[in-house]
């Protein structure tokens, strides 16, 4: 099938005369290829245009794909040389392609080549590049391979440069537009529903274009090619997208942010390998309907109507001239077009806001465009008016840049003024918070409206709206978050004077038991969390808050004070305390008259009876520090809790409740028996004749220290520290603790006659008043034990003979 010349006039716009071939070529000639029929990846189309012989043994013995029926892909990929396109399947499909060596920047890719991709039944075709020194300005090839790749590929991959966007040549737009034209000729109307995916993926994508207007300038100008190209008169009301589907996609720089492209080629790997993916590209009508084992005809076929079509090399002379001159005119123009904005750029990368920018745009473009009608116009008009149109919409394409650039400035400073103007705001604690935000939120919307709009460019379509928008979000999130710190920073006062309420109740009513005290600390906490919430309604007037806000704050208020009345409960019932307080309790019944003097024990007071009802009103108070004497009904009420945990109601367990019951009890047992002994010490005084007979004897002694200096110098020392003791009230610790040492050498003493007097037994085979002395002994000893159990000294007192009791008590005194 052949086109006409006119026909081939408005759509074979970018091929030079010189590059036309018209000789027909012979595909059925055998490719000469180093690659056996054993390869995982074979020149399908060699340089010379000559197509392969091996293909179908590859899909049959290589690749195993000949039983596959339809359950195949295909996937190609279209680029400027040298732009990366092999090394990128490589890295998508782990195929063999050869890549470009970076000294020399020379073709590496020549012809077309296919494999199979790695654990997969997908084909790759990989395109020998366009706009290749090597092939200089014959562009023949470039457009075969292309417009075969387009009719066999259900995908076909577009790599480009991202600052090729907007460019017709290094976008490859001019030959796009060739092939889809006639590919609408030879195949199209033979397709029915089948259609194309053109994956776009733009290398080198540095962010600072979105990629939504990258992609917006390539689907426009796709759509403004087909809309021009010629087409058969049946279909002359279709839309690209009747027989293409569009898809972009970016990747990062290779060499200079090595890992994010390592990480986004993984990412975009998924859209070829996981049907479940969303972007999944191999959709049922992509698909050519050829089963595999009819692929390798089905390509030769294809490839031999491109190949010998000759209509595809005849464009016209007048035509190709007008393109030529105007794109040239064009070119030097946009060079110093550029040069003259280029002093713009750093400073709107540097985040400065650029004055008059509308003003001063509209004058650089109505220079350039000047400068251009006065050179290109002297050419074919229609051909003068299309690249008028193009070039003035990649001036305003590089506007757009700088532009969009501004607004992200505008955005930043107005985002800024509004939290300067917050952040002084909310320092008056007397605000009305919700009226201050939305005022400083109308006047920075409001001047970013108004600076936006004077920096557009005159008869462009461009709009501030993405950023608007993206201005009110951060706006509106940052007076959220104000809001909530403003509230939470209110609640934690409350909380905090919740605190001081309860810290200024619960350790003195501790500290001073009742019989109610847990009706009272209830109640104190009933009032100190009521008090706290009225604050904090008060405080949060001017916040526009919603009830469930106020609820969820009031809850968390309550919460807060429970769990502070807990710790201060927990704090002042820790064991030291308790056995203070059980101590304290046991002295002021036992060791102090209903005067609060001390008592002064004699034979006549029935330490007994004291010992008793100071023990028994001591130990209530451990029943008292038990639990937490709160009706769970009344702490539901008091703080909106509906699971009251046991332990948080639980002060002293049973193993705690015994520990320091065995504790108090050992120190309480102390004083009884310092009370019994000081009723001893009371009683037991030294005879006159005693005191008469000693210093009688004494008086030769007496007289021999006062001689000796030695002895005198001793004596005064002795006398001294002892008057020391006595004033400062440590002489009765010093001599408990002279007792103590006593008891202990004492009780030394009796240990080792009780071992001896075993052995003796042992070795005389024992006797009965050697048991009994032994067991008088160690009652004995066990007296004189601090730490002895009350009810063993009970026993002990019954049993004992008084003697007995008051030899013991005069060891002590001694």
């Amino acid at each position: 099938m052949t086109m006409t010349t006119d026909t081939l006039n408005e759509t074979l716009n970018e091929t030079p005369a010189e590059q036309i071939e018209t000789t027909e070529i012979p595909v059925k000639k055998q490719v000469v290829n180093d690659n056996d029929s054993r390869t995982t990846q074979i020149q399908i189309v060699d340089e010379n245009k000559q197509f392969t012989t091996i293909l179908s043994d590859s899909m049959k013995n290589v690749w195993k794909l000949d039983e596959n029926g339809f359950n195949f892909h295909i996937l190609s990929i279209f680029g400027s040389q040298s732009t990366g396109k092999s090394t990128l399947l490589n890295k998508l499909f782990n195929t063999k392609f050869q890549v470009m060596n970076e000294e020399s920047r020379q073709q590496t890719t020549k012809g077309i080549w296919i494999s199979q991709a790695e654990n997969s039944n997908l084909l790759i075709l990989d395109v020998e590049g366009t706009d290749g020194r090597e092939r200089g300005e014959e562009q023949d090839f470039e457009r075969k391979s292309a417009l075969f790749t387009l009719a066999i590929s259900e995908v076909l991959v577009i790599n480009i440069w991202e600052n090729m966007v907007g460019l017709y040549q290094g976008a490859n737009m001019g030959l796009l537009k060739t092939v889809f034209e006639v590919n609408m000729q030879l195949f199209l109307q033979q397709q029915g529903k089948i259609k194309t995916l053109l994956l776009f993926v733009i290398r080198d994508f540095t962010g600072r274009t979105p990629m939504s207007n990258l992609s917006d300038v390539l689907t426009n100008e796709l759509n403004k090619m087909w809309k021009d190209i010629s087409k058969p008169e049946e279909y002359s009301e279709s839309t690209l997208s009747d027989y293409f589907d569009l898809m972009f996609t970016s990747l990062p720089h290779k060499i200079f942010l090595p890992d994010q492209f390592e990480k986004e080629v993984l990412e975009l790997k998924e859209r070829f390998y996981n049907p479940e993916d969303s972007n999944y590209v191999f959709k049922p009508n992509y698909h050519r309907g050829i089963p595999a084992d009819g692929f390798s005809n089905y390509a030769e076929s294809i490839w031999d109507k491109v190949a010998y079509n000759h209509d595809l090399d005849i464009p016209t002379q007048q035509q190709l001239l007008a393109e030529y001159r105007c794109d040239e005119i064009a070119k030097a123009i946009v060079s110093e077009f550029q040069n003259d904005i280029a002093k713009y750029k750093e400073m709107l990368e540097n985040g400065e806001i650029l004055e008059d920018m509308g003003k001063i745009f509209n004058e650089v473009r109505e220079k350039a465009l000047e400068l251009y009608d006065s050179s290109a116009g002297r050419y074919r008009k229609e051909v003068y008016a299309r690249k008028r149109i193009d070039f003035l919409e990649k001036m305003n394409t590089y506007l757009h840049v700088y532009y969009l650039l501004q607004l992200r400035n505008l955005e930043k400073k107005a985002y800024s003024n509004f939290k300067n103007n917050i952040t002084e705001a909310v320092k008056d604690d007397s605000l009305f918070f919700v009226d201050t935000l939305e005022n400083h939120k109308s006047k920075c919307i409001e001047d970013f409206k108004k600076l936006a709009e004077e920096s557009k460019l005159q008869e462009t379509t461009w709009n501030y709206t993405d950023h608007l928008n993206q201005l009110i979000k951060e706006i509106d999130e940052y007076g959220k978050i104000t809001k909530d710190q403003q509230l939470n920073k209110i609640k934690k006062n409350v909380e905090k004077n919740t605190l001081n309420l309860l810290n200024g109740s619960i350790p003195i009513k501790m500290n001073n038991v009742r019989e109610h005290l847990w009706d009272e600390l209830g109640e104190d906490l009933s009032k100190a969390l009521n008090n706290s919430i009225n604050q904090y309604k008060s405080l949060i007037q001017g916040y526009d808050c919603t009830d469930s806000e106020v609820d969820s704050n009031v809850r968390s208020i309550r919460k807060s004070g429970w769990d502070m009345f807990i710790n201060l409960i927990a704090e002042e019932t820790t064991d030291n305390i308790i056995l203070v307080r059980l101590r304290e309790k046991f002295e002021e019944v036992f060791r102090y008259d209903k005067n609060g003097l001390p008592r002064i024990w004699n034979n006549n007071d029935d330490i007994d009876s004291f010992f008793k009802k100071a023990k028994e009103e001591a130990l209530a108070l451990i029943s008292l520090f038990t639990f937490i004497d709160i009706s769970e009904q009344k702490i539901r009420d008091i703080t909106g809790l509906e699971d009251i945990k046991k332990q948080d109601l639980t002060i002293i367990d049973g193993d705690r409740s015994k520990k320091l019951l065995s504790k108090f009890l050992r120190e309480i047992e102390l004083q009884y028996i310092d009370a019994k002994r000081s009723v001893v010490r009371t009683t037991s005084k030294v005879p006159a004749w005693f005191i008469l007979l000693t210093m009688v004897l004494g008086y030769n002694e007496f007289i021999a220290v006062i001689k000796n200096p030695i002895l005198l110098l001793v004596g005064l020392v002795f006398g001294i520290v002892l008057y020391a003791l006595y004033i400062t009230n440590l002489l009765k610790p010093v001599l408990r603790v002279i007792r103590i040492v006593i008891q202990d050498i004492w009780l030394q003493i009796n240990n080792f006659a009780h071992e001896t007097k075993l052995a003796n037994n042992k070795i005389g085979n024992g006797n009965a008043s050697a048991s009994a002395s032994t067991s008088n002994s160690a009652d004995s000893i066990n007296y004189l034990e601090d730490d002895i159990p009350l009810t063993k000294l009970n026993r002990r007192k019954n049993h004992n003979s008084q003697g007995q009791y008051d030899s013991n008590a005069t060891l002590v005194n001694f």
